[in-house]
């Protein structure tokens, strides 16, 4: 309302191009420590950039961070009550691209139409939807003691076991990589048994 009286037009009657729907979540731990047990869910883009969990399929993008580290970064810490903020400070944030939000409601939403309880609690649904969607990594997975380490070949064998928690991995190398393998060869079967029994 207050940019409509500034610039002399309805700004509330204007198209919504893009929303951000976001709560922080203060954690016990560090944020770091639940954004990499998380993993996108189908036709989304994981991308782990700069400390920030990224999933985007093109219309909508769900995000991840440690917002005191951001508010650091951006020098946006308050001047005064800095110990009172929570110390581990969880973001996750859904912003919806024009298109996400088309297809969310059917068509183009207005400014006003953010503050209705229809629009409002929808955002609230899919930001939640999200959430429940992704991938989540097994709680001890990442839980390894530096030790169990006697050489790089026992940390390549700790990478896989990682991986094959989030993607059954034999099904994969069997019927994806090697099923759908361009000029095949009678020598990929042995390579394809060496990598099933590696896995």
């Amino acid at each position: 309302m207050r940019l409509s009286k500034d610039l002399g037009v309805p700004m509330y009657k204007a198209v919504v191009e893009s929303a951000e729907f976001a709560h922080n979540f203060s954690m016990t731990e560090p944020p770091i420590m639940y954004m990499q047990k998380l993993d996108a869910m189908k036709a989304f883009r994981p991308n782990g950039w700069s400390g920030t969990k990224y999933m985007d399929n093109g219309e909508v993008r769900c995000k991840f961070y440690d917002k005191i580290q951001e508010t650091k970064k951006k020098r946006e810490l308050p001047k005064y009550g800095r110990e009172n903020l929570p110390k581990n400070l969880l973001r996750y944030e859904v912003t919806f691209s024009t298109k996400g939000l088309s297809r969310l409601f059917g068509r183009d939403i207005v400014a006003e139409e953010l503050w209705s309880k229809q629009v409002f609690w929808t955002l609230v649904a899919e930001w939640f939807g999200y959430y429940e969607d992704m991938v989540k990594l097994p709680n001890d997975c990442w839980d390894a003691d530096y030790r169990i380490f006697e050489s790089a070949k026992d940390f390549a064998k700790w990478c896989i076991c990682i991986a094959n928690a989030d993607q059954n991995l034999s099904y994969y190398v069997k019927h994806v990589l090697f099923k759908l393998r361009t000029n095949p060869q009678p020598a990929d079967r042995v390579l394809r048994r060496q990598i099933q029994k590696k896995i």
